[in-house]
């Protein structure tokens, strides 16, 4: 203590007897007639622009969504806290055409034209199988930033963040969990039997909730009556203009709720031989088949965690495989999955499939997968150890990890079998 007190007095000291002194010119070595070069200005920052896109969806009235439009024709696809990459281009004689392709995420295209005000109009088209033969109308209006609270003309409304237990009429039972996003925003998502809604974003009025999910190839939107203690939702989830399913959800009290396990999603005898002439090349080898297709969104979303599972385990002997069902012709399914393992890197074979008629013919023991990617782990011997549907994304993030552990055990289980 004296110590840090003595040099407080010492610095005081200094300090007052520097105010009376008089400060002389600081020395230089520079000419007489030196001229100080002038600063160079720093590159200005390109600004980023935002859009509010609305794809209408009939009875299911829109789906909204952002995005954000940076250089170079670099552009993300905004759900909540979720960014997913894009590329866009303003084309037209005049430039006036906005076009976005979701290349990265699915095969479509969202093209949307300047008119009267601040809206651009057209239309939002894909090439997925479901969903070829329609045309959707979009908007896209400019807006200051990607506010999620904004998606909808809803506000002041319960508190939705938390878990809830949902059960739907046609996908049945299913939990969920939302937290506050921004001013009045809400984000999160419901976990289904092999499937999920995606990151849901939105708000809540008096005693209305809207969410909404888009990602190229899925649109989901979420309607709903809330109860006026807050606890409790009845409503409609849409997907597209195809389904219309009635749900009835209510805060969840039991923390150990589990609707399903998707272990058990596909009725399968584990231990049945795997017979399939595409895989005679990895005869004697312990391996993961991911079912899914290069239109699948969830599939290219995952990708990162089953690239990082095979760099872990494939020292270890494990051969990862795609099984690509594309709903095509064999020659249009051949090109789209060499496309799309040029277009993200992807280090393990793929094998087209060219619909499910071709499935059965190829992989006559495998079951139609209930949930895409569905993933299968096959022992040394050929035997099916494990059947996984669905996959549930990382914004899901407590049953990602579990996810991930048991993906991670399950591979472990086939490398380290005699």
């Amino acid at each position: 203590m004296q110590l840090r007190t003595a040099l407080l007095a010492t610095a005081l000291v200094s300090l007052c007897c520097s105010k009376g002194r008089e400060k002389s010119a600081p020395e230089t070595d520079k000419p007489s007639n030196y001229v100080e070069p002038e600063k160079a200005e720093p590159e200005p920052v390109a600004q980023h622009e935002y859009y509010r896109v609305a794809v209408e969806l009939g009875d299911a009235g829109e789906a909204p969504f952002y995005l954000e439009l940076g250089s170079d024709n670099q552009g993300w696809l905004v759900n909540g806290s979720q960014k997913s990459p894009v590329t866009y281009s303003w084309t037209g004689a005049d430039k006036r055409t906005l076009t976005v392709v979701f290349d990265k995420l699915s095969d479509s295209e969202l093209r949307v034209t300047e008119g009267k005000g601040d809206e651009l109009t057209g239309q939002w088209t894909s090439n997925a199988p479901a969903l070829r033969e329609y045309n959707f109308e979009a908007t896209a209006t400019k807006v200051g930033a990607a506010n999620v609270g904004a998606l909808f003309d809803l506000k002041g409304g319960a508190d939705l963040s938390g878990e809830w237990k949902f059960t739907f009429e046609k996908a049945g039972p299913a939990r969920a969990r939302f937290r506050k996003v921004g001013a009045g925003g809400y984000e999160g998502t419901i976990l289904t039997k092999g499937s999920d809604f995606g990151n849901l974003a939105g708000s809540s009025g008096a005693q209305e909730l809207a969410m909404s999910y888009f990602d190229g190839l899925h649109a989901y939107v979420l309607r709903g009556e809330l109860s006026e203690d807050g606890r409790s939702i009845e409503g409609k989830a849409f997907y597209w203009h195809l389904i219309a399913d009635p749900f009835k959800a209510s805060r969840l009290s039991d923390a150990s709720y589990q609707p399903f396990d998707p272990l058990n999603v596909v009725q399968v005898k584990y231990g049945a031989k795997l017979t399939s002439e595409a895989l005679a090349d990895y005869a004697d080898r312990p391996l993961i088949l991911k079912i899914g297709g290069t239109w699948c969104t969830v599939c290219t979303q995952a990708l990162p965690a089953y690239r990082s599972l095979d760099d872990k385990f494939k020292d270890r002997g494990l051969v990862h495989i795609d099984i690509s069902i594309e709903f095509d012709e064999p020659e249009a399914a051949t090109a789209k999955t060499e496309r799309y393992k040029s277009m993200h890197g992807v280090p393990w074979d793929i094998v087209p499939i060219a619909d499910m008629d071709d499935f059965h013919d190829k992989f006559p023991s495998l079951p139609d997968p209930q949930g895409f990617p569905t993933t299968v782990f096959v022992n040394k011997d050929g035997t099916i150890h494990a059947i996984h549907s669905g996959y549930v994304p990382s914004f899901a993030t407590q049953e990602h990890a579990e996810q991930t552990k048991l993906f991670e055990k399950l591979a472990d289980e086939l490398v380290s079998a005699k």
